[in-house]
């Protein structure tokens, strides 16, 4: 029987959110940054961030309370998401992406009661294969049925997202959201390319690990293998982010072999159970077509760009040896680095170094995207901004805080 699961947050949360912010001039500039664009720029500028803006600009000077200055900020994200990923996203620069409409026509396809991987996506002579995942395309259902389209759900993963790295921020009193939240809006890791082009679907399975590292946290093992294996059921190129988690768990948790075979446990009963209504509805034709063909297709043709001696050397090795002995050669040079990583961040309270580290090795060894680099720059940057959010700074009592969430 399951323990009742509790959600605490540290007793001095509400003293945290009462106490001005500390040294706030990165602040500011990151905001005199974003206001210069915005006036520079006035077809993606809108009235609510600029009077937002300039109310968090007297939020600092006056040094009212941090809840305050956060609320303007979640406004800020907000409105920055809703014209970024649901206005903007829908014009013509969308139609050179197929990720978002990939995983529409799967859900539709679905719902139709056919197989979604025996259609295909892109302009009339280019087809392009489909690679959603299974689990994305049941965490579509609800919103394709309702809106025909993905951006609403994408709206909801952000502010997810932003929400997680709100209560790592409390948690920790690292005062790292606004820092956060305003790297993001300022576009630097081009977040606009993003959600202009609908890339946010292979970015949705990272707010699944923090809910399975609290799961850890409360000893609940066998939830936390079935939360923690849905990101591989979204794209199999999580697996050495979940890899990454299984090591923290190993080595940083020191978890026994039964609490580690519930884990396991608990991820084959999520894959079976995401599995079934595919197998029932595709039968034969999910046997052939399904989304392990075009993964393990990509795993034998991606290369590297040929612009360091690493990559060249992973080139020539390749050519050398061939596409099947390489497959190998990827994984284990995989767990290799992230068992070394791990080792070396064997004292952190949490994972997401350890899973930032996986989607870092994942993009660059495991599976290169040569042809477009800037379509994936997330995929490393958002478990990073986890981690930076759940790094408590060196006082105890916040590290004590960080070991009970």
């Amino acid at each position: 029987m399951l323990q009742k699961i509790h959600f605490p947050l540290p007793e001095d949360s509400l003293e945290y959110l009462k106490s001005p912010i500390a040294s706030p001039w990165i602040l500011v500039m990151l905001m005199l940054g974003i206001l210069y664009e915005r006036f520079n720029n006035l077809y993606y500028s809108s009235a609510v961030a600029i009077y937002a803006l300039l109310t968090g600009f007297l939020a600092l000077w006056f040094k009212l309370p941090r809840w305050f200055f956060y609320v303007i900020v979640i406004l800020l994200l907000a409105r920055h998401i809703h014209i970024y990923g649901l206005n903007f996203s829908k014009i013509s620069v969308d139609v050179d992406s197929t990720r978002d409409e990939a995983v529409e026509v799967a859900t539709q396809t679905l719902l139709q009661g056919k197989n979604p991987w025996s259609v295909s996506v892109g302009p009339p002579g280019f087809p392009v294969p489909i690679s959603t995942g299974p689990a994305s395309i049941l965490f579509a259902i609800p919103v394709i049925m309702l809106f025909g389209e993905i951006n609403w759900l994408t709206f909801f993963v952000w502010l997810v997202f932003f929400g997680i790295l709100l209560i790592g921020d409390i948690i920790t009193k690292n005062s790292t959201f606004p820092l956060l939240a305003l790297l993001f809006i300022e576009g630097i890791f081009f977040t606009e390319v993003t959600m202009h082009m609908s890339l946010e679907e292979l970015y949705y399975p990272f707010i699944f690990f923090p809910l399975s590292y609290w799961l850890v946290n409360r000893k609940q093992y066998f939830l936390a293998g079935a939360v923690l294996f849905i990101p591989a059921l979204f794209r199999l190129v999580y697996i050495p982010a979940i890899l990454g988690f299984l090591l923290w768990c190993a080595i940083n948790k020191q978890l026994t072999r039964r609490q580690f075979l519930k884990m396991g446990l608990g991820a084959i009963i999520i894959t079976l159970t995401i599995l079934l209504p595919f197998v029932i509805i595709g039968r034969e034709e999910f046997i052939n077509n399904n989304f392990l063909v075009f993964a393990l297709y990509l795993s034998h043709s991606s290369g590297w760009l040929d612009n360091n001696f690493i990559f060249h050397a992973l080139n020539s090795i390749s050519q050398t040896v061939g596409t099947e002995i390489m497959v190998l050669i990827k994984l284990l040079i995989t767990t290799l680095l992230l068992g070394l990583i791990s080792l070396r961040l064997r004292n952190l309270t949490h994972p997401f170094w350890h899973i930032t580290a996986g989607a870092f090795i994942a993009l660059t060894i495991t599976w290169s995207p040569a042809y477009s680099p800037v379509d994936y720059a997330l995929f490393a940057i958002l478990p990073a901004f986890i981690a930076i959010a759940f790094t408590p700074s060196p006082f105890p009592h916040q590290a004590k805080d960080l070991r009970r969430f």
